[in-house]
Order: C-alpha cells, then structure tokens, then sequence
C-alpha cells in the first residue's frame, strides 16, 4: 500500500537507515525484531570492546607520560620564574619576567584550536613524535639563553607549540578511545599533571645551587626526552583499537577550524568550564605569595605547593572514577558548592591567622580543584560524538587560554578581587563571608614566629596593610609600632627593643617619605643586633641630620631599604617603590657628599665623616659579598679620618659613632688581612678616654693581629708555618 510522504518532522536524519518494522515476518517475536541501524551497530560494540584491551590503557599510560612534559611542567613555572628573577633576568621586573610564563600559557592553549582537528584527522601517531621534539628541544635551547628575547622566542614561543600539541594530543586520545570508563581513564593520565607540578619544582631546586642554569635545563630535556620517547611507543596500538571507526572529514586546507562554536551547549560548557579554570589556576597561584604576606616564610610556601600537588593528584583519580558513576556535570556541580562551602568557611576568615587552618584548605582546595582537569574534558565529551572529541576539546581549552594568561601578567591584588567577583556569583553566602574578609584578620595571630602587624592592630584583631606607619594608625592618630618577637632567630634586626628617643617625634608621621623613612632608620638603630653600639648612634646622628644633607639622604636611604625588605611593604608614592627611594636617596647622598668634600671645612665636619660610614652600611645591607662595603671603609670613613688630623680625632672620640666605626673596621682588617688606621691611632688605647672592657681587649688584639699580617711577606708567613708545623 502506497503512502504519502508526510512533512512533519521525523526522529532520523534523511538518507539514515531506519528500522523495518512493519516488513518483519509476523511469526517473529517483537523480540527478535532487527531494530539494528546498520553497521553502526557492529562499530558501537567493538568500541565497548576496545576499553577492556590492554593496548587502550597502554594509551592511557602514554597520555599521562606527555601530561608530564605539558601540563606538569606548566605547574611548575613559578620555580622557573623566581630563578630567573633573581638571576638570569636580575635586571628585570617580576612582571616582565612573568610575561615570559604569561607568552608561554598563552600561545600553549590558543595552538589547541587547530591541534585538535589535526589530531581527529591523522592520530597520535604524527602529533606525538612532533610534540616530544619541540619539547626536548625547546630545552636544549634553554640551556643557551642569557637575554630577556632569548627567553621570550625560547620558552614562550617555542616551548609552547611543543607543550600545546603534546597536551591536546594527551587528551583527545582518551576521548576517542574511552565512553564508559572516560573519567577513570581521564583521571589515571592527569595525574601526570600533579606528578610533573611534585617532579620538576624538586629536581630544579637541587640542580639549580649544584649545576646551574644550563646544566638543570639540559637534565630537564633529558627527562622530557625519555618519558616522551616511551610514551610514543605506547601511542602505537592506537591505529589498532580505531580501525574501522569513523574519522573526521578532512577538510581541503588547514585554515582554522571553529565549527564546534556552532553548537550552543558546547559554547556554554567551555564558557562555564573558562571561569572555573580562570579561577582554579588563580587561586593556585597565589597561594604562596598569600602565605608571604601573612608571615609563613619560603620553605612553608614550597610545602604549601607540595601538599597541593600531592592531593590534587589523588581529587583526579578519585572523583574522575565518581564522574562516570553520577555523570560528569553532577559531579562538577557537586564539586563547585563543596568548594564554595571551604572557601567561606576556612579560606576567607582563617587561612591567613592560623597555619593548621592554611594547610587544611590547600589539601581541600588541591583535592576538589584536581577533580576540575578531569570533569572538564568529560563534560566536553558529551557535547560531541567521539571522532570530533580533540578538535571540541582544543577549541574549548583555547578559551582558557585568555584566562591563563590574566592571571600571568595580571597585579596579585586585582587578580584576587577579580577571582571574589567570579566566585560570588553562584552563591549569596560567598558575599556573606566576603564581608568578613574586609573586616577580618589577614595578618598573622600573636602566636605566630613572624609578625607583621603592628601593636594597634594586633589588639583589635584588625587586617593591617603594612608600612611605617600603617594606614589604621595614622587615621586613628596612633604611634605605630612593630610587635615584639617572642622566638629568637638568626637575624639582623631584631623588633625586641622598642625605641626610646623616638618617643619625642610626633605620633602622626606626614605624607612626605622622608620623614617616614628617617623614622625606620632610628627604628632600625634600636633593633639591630650586629653591635650594641648602634642603639647609641641615634644621640649622635640626630642634631646632625638638620644641618648636614649627604648624612641626612643617607638615613632616608638605610630607611627605606629596611621597609623594602618587609612583605607588606608600601610605598607612601604609589609611583615609587621603597626600595626604588633607597637607590634614589642613595645616590643623591653620593652627590650631596662628593659636592661637601670640595668644602674646605668637609675635615672638621663629623656629618660628612660619619655619612661616609652610613653609606657602607648601606652596601654592607644590599649587598652580600661584602666588597662595596670594604672599599667604602678603606677609602672613604678611614681616610677622612686619617685626613682629619690629631685634634680632630680628640672631638670624636666622645661619640658612640667611633666605637660603631671601630668594631666594622676591625673586622674589614681581619677578614681582608689589610693594616688599618686604627693601629696607628694610639690614643684608642687609652683608658682616659673610654672604659676598658674585654670587648675592647679582643678588638685591639685583633687590629694588631692584622697589622702584624700585613706587615710581613708572604715567604717570612711561610716560613713561620712551617716552623710551627715542625714543632
């Protein structure tokens, strides 16, 4: 019987096989009808059948060995940025140094737009030689970069074509290999991520003091080599496991591919998927640099990361198992509001005040935000059939791309109001708590080793945003003083002396930095445990500093050089940085000094004298080696007074200043094996002029010790020593 060909719509594509239901014989049971589509059918099977074959999990296996090269490493920039930082790009600010990081997260995960289609289209098995290459190449090259340029083409250009194709590549086979057991699979092979952010970080730090640079880059493409190399050998059955599948048509060029944009629950998925990641990477970054400004030193920001590691390895293999059971958008979601629930109760109001607290959040934190690099390619998955999976994955991993890199290049204190905007948007109890974060605690308690708060704010519990004096006391009209250290540690300056003499200045400090800075440096006089004598210099120093200019450029110099040094420095010029002022007064205390010496009353003058000695105090402070500061010794503070004549050394002699000068000049004799000025100053010898103690018995003993030194050659030294060792 002829029929009409309806127009309404039907439920098969047209030109698709349906079902002949009606045609079956009707002495077959319903049963036993063939509702198969075709070869289809036999294609859905023999994939059920490939997820139990051991050449898919040796798939798997490979794809966690090129997650170590891409993603692992990706964890670990921060060790490459704060070695370059402070050695290779010395010269270069810690955000143009992180461009580097930035051009490099960047152009990895903007590549995966086209990487993705390749990878449908040809397989693992010319993507992966390709991607094992540029990595062990990339650095190799590393290894010979001296200049910022270097490094930007290197590893921001180069590395990341390398890191981009072996990362997409990781993925998307698991994607085309695995349906039921994805999120198992998924979980085992990014875990080589945790892996790569525990492996790399460690085996940097113990080459980077025993090798060096190039000799830690070209270990690191030893191991990349390696692992990369086993890992393309274990790609090989994947031609195997996919024949007879259906592959992707191959376009005629390979002009750029976003047809996956076209579909609308794909674009919200990697819109959604763009934010959580925008914010996981954030918040796992800034992790240390919170745990700095709250008190924690370096090694607790290095354990901070390790723990993070360590459970987000295990987040992903667990919940990636969980997210094929309950589905992976349950599982995101669930994950999300767990996370919400930590972050307002833990995170916000107490990781900064308490350091169990801090550790308990970064082990949540790791475990919940792993699961994220799981549930975010399955969730892509159900977006699209298996043979398109690499190129929705590239294309929706592109998008963090822009995130990625925000938060490289971006200011730590905007990236975390930004990263509070994004997270309070799901939930009205994160504002709640946000409220509690402005009026909360984010110093350090009193129990703590390290304190940064001061005095004011540490008896109201208040945040205190740091500098001399902090903003609360200067509003509330209060002397802001540091807290007293309750923990003896080895250290220059110590905060257990609360200064007398500066109980005359004025409570409020104005705006101008110079009066902060020379505030700081009386400070620093009273904390400083190198001699006793340094708390007396401030009666010595102060009439001074009115009258003379090079002395007094020089206290504003030492000043804002001991602010520079504190975490929570600020600058009371938002266009100057502290340590930016110290370079400035310290060069202006050059010049200052250089124009006085010219004056003929510069002999007679104890400023001019005792600017000198600041000044290599200044270098002994910035720089560790010590040389600046023994040259500034011998021909600056030494030869002024040796300059200055018999009668003028008698005015000195009554100031605390000389016995400073004294212990630093004796100890640059011993340590340089140099004669001094003080072994012809006899009248330091004398009891009339200031009380002996064994203190002054060592040092004279030790002045003449190196005088003795200096004055015999080098054979008669030796011929004494082997005198010695005869006897």
């Amino acid at each position: 019987m002829d029929r009409s060909r309806s127009t309404s719509p039907t439920l098969f594509r047209e030109g698709a096989a349906t079902p002949d239901i009606e045609s079956a014989p009707t002495s077959v049971p319903p049963s036993q009808i063939d509702l198969s589509t075709g070869p289809d059918n036999e294609k859905q099977l023999e994939k059920r059948d490939i997820e139990s074959d051991v050449g898919a999990w040796l798939c798997v296996f490979a794809s966690m060995l090129f997650l170590i090269s891409s993603y692992g490493f990706m964890n670990s920039l921060g060790t490459i940025q704060s070695h370059l930082t402070l050695n290779e790009l010395n010269g270069y600010s810690v955000s143009q140094v992180g461009w580097i990081s930035g051009t490099y997260l960047f152009l990895s995960l903007i590549f995966n737009f086209q990487i993705g289609s390749i990878l449908d289209r040809y397989g693992p098995q010319i993507l992966g030689p390709i991607a094992a290459a540029f990595s062990t190449v990339t650095f190799l090259l590393l290894a010979e970069c001296k200049q910022y340029w270097h490094f930007i083409l290197c590893l921001g250009l180069f590395g990341s074509i390398g890191s981009g194709i072996g990362a997409v590549t990781a993925i998307g086979v698991i994607g085309k290999l695995f349906t039921h057991r994805r999120g198992l699979a998924m979980g085992i092979a990014v875990m080589g991520t945790s892996l790569g952010g525990i492996i790399y970080p460690m085996m940097l730090r113990a080459t980077f003091g025993k090798l060096g640079w190039a000799w830690s880059m070209r270990l690191v493409a030893l191991v990349i080599a390696c692992i990369t190399s086993l890992g393309v050998l274990c790609y090989l059955p994947f031609r195997r496991l996919t024949e007879g599948q259906a592959t992707a048509q191959k376009p005629q060029s390979f002009s750029l591919d976003l047809s996956a944009f076209k579909s609308l629950s794909f674009v919200v998925t990697a819109l959604g998927i763009c934010m959580v990641e925008f914010v996981n990477y954030g918040i796992s970054g800034l992790l240390p640099t919170i745990a700095r400004g709250a008190g924690f030193s370096t090694e607790d920001g290095y354990t901070l990361l390790s723990i993070l590691g360590v459970c987000s390895c295990l987040g992903r293999f667990s919940i990636g198992f969980v997210g094929d059971k309950v589905g992976p958008f349950n599982a995101m979601i669930t994950t999300m509001l767990v996370i919400l629930v930590f972050i307002s109760s833990i995170f916000i109001p107490f990781s900064t005040t308490s350091a169990p607290l801090m550790y308990t959040f970064t082990a949540l934190w790791g475990y919940c935000s792993g699961s994220f690099y799981v549930l975010s390619p399955l969730c892509t998955g159900k977006t699209c059939e298996p043979q398109d999976y690499a190129r929705y994955f590239g294309q929706e991993w592109s998008r963090a791309a822009i995130g990625y890199a925000f938060d490289e290049v971006t200011p730590l204190w905007f990236l975390r109001d930004l990263h509070d905007i994004i997270i309070l948007l799901p939930t009205q109890s994160y504002a709640i708590a946000h409220q509690m974060k402005t009026r909360r605690i984010v110093g350090p308690l009193d129990q703590r080793k390290r304190l940064t708060r001061c005095q004011s704010c540490a008896r109201r519990r208040i945040k205190c945003e740091g500098g001399t004096p902090c903003e609360y006391c200067v509003h509330m009209k209060k002397n802001c003083q540091p807290q007293a250290a309750t923990v003896s540690e080895l250290k220059f300056v110590s905060h257990s002396v609360v200064p007398q003499h500066t109980s005359n200045l004025q409570p409020q400090i104005s705006d101008k930095p110079d009066s902060i800075y020379q505030k700081t440096f009386f400070l620093f006089l009273q904390r400083c445990e190198f001699t006793p004598e340094f708390a007396q210099l401030g009666s010595d120093f102060l009439p001074l500093i009115q009258t003379c200019a090079p002395l007094r450029e020089a206290t504003v110099a030492i000043g804002a050089l001991e602010i520079s040094r504190s975490p929570s420095a600020r600058s009371s010029d938002e266009l100057r940085s502290p340590y930016h002022f110290a370079l400035k007064s310290y060069s202006k205390a050059l010049t200052s000094l250089q124009y006085s010496i010219q004056s003929p009353r510069a002999l007679h003058c104890q400023g001019v004298l005792w600017c000198t000695l600041l000044l290599s105090l200044f270098e002994l402070m910035i720089e560790v080696s010590g040389g600046q500061w023994a040259k500034h010794m011998l021909y600056g503070t030494s030869k002024m007074l040796e300059l200055s004549g018999t009668d003028s050394r008698s005015d000195y002699l009554g100031c605390q200043s000389v016995e400073t000068f004294r212990l630093l000049e004796g100890n640059r004799a011993i340590l340089y094996g140099e004669d001094t000025i003080l072994s012809d100053y006899s009248r330091m010898d004398q009891h009339d002029v200031m009380t002996s103690n064994p203190l002054d018995e060592i040092l004279n003993f030790i002045i003449k010790m190196s005088s003795f030194i200096s004055s015999i050659e080098l054979s008669q030294f030796q011929k004494i020593n082997d005198a010695i060792i005869q006897i």
